[in-house]
């Protein structure tokens, strides 16, 4: 019994992939929600940061106070 499996091409893998994509909500960084109606939409949101859960109200008050405090170091 052979075991090994044929390695698979990436073409192939994002194939699978696209096949298996369901659409789905995804978050930027301040918690907005946009929909993912496709493969190609998600990996653009993807690229753009945009996670698949929803920043707690914590890690908000957590990205002004950053925002905040570099702000009043750079001068700006």
């Amino acid at each position: 019994m052979d075991l090994k499996k044929e390695p698979i091409t990436l073409e192939a893998a994002k194939t699978k992939m696209k096949n298996k994509f369901k659409p789905h909500m995804m978050y930027d960084k301040s918690g907005k929600g946009y929909k993912a109606d496709t493969y190609e939409q998600h990996l653009a949101m993807k690229k753009k940061g945009y996670g698949h859960s929803k920043p707690s109200s914590k890690s908000k008050n957590t990205a002004k106070r950053v925002k905040k405090l570099i702000q009043k170091k750079s001068g700006y």
